[in-house]
């Protein structure tokens, strides 16, 4: 199956965390331990994260409640993706 139950973040603050990713799709259905951060080998943040849901309807709905939304003073761009993708994503 390819659904999209996963979204990718981007324009994210470089001093980003998980707490703040957390609260940001806090009531959305995010999976428990599914957030990952995007990391250069230097430990500096890319700006990107990735964010697993336990449904694609639950994703869907955060993609369209918190798109461009902000976190700090950086607005939010969001990306369907499958968990699949999500797994793949590189953090280091």
């Amino acid at each position: 199956m390819n659904d999209k139950s996963a979204l990718k973040m981007v324009g994210l603050p470089y001093s980003v965390t998980e707490e703040d990713i957390d609260v940001f799709f806090h009531g959305f259905g995010m999976l428990e331990d599914s957030i990952k951060i995007g990391k250069y080998s230097s430990g500096k943040t890319t700006g990107q994260a990735v964010v697993a849901f336990q449904t694609a309807e639950d994703a869907a709905l955060a993609l369209n409640e918190k798109y461009k939304h902000y976190i700090g003073q950086r607005f939010i761009e969001l990306f369907p993706l499958t968990l699949k993708e999500h797994e793949a994503f590189p953090v280091e």
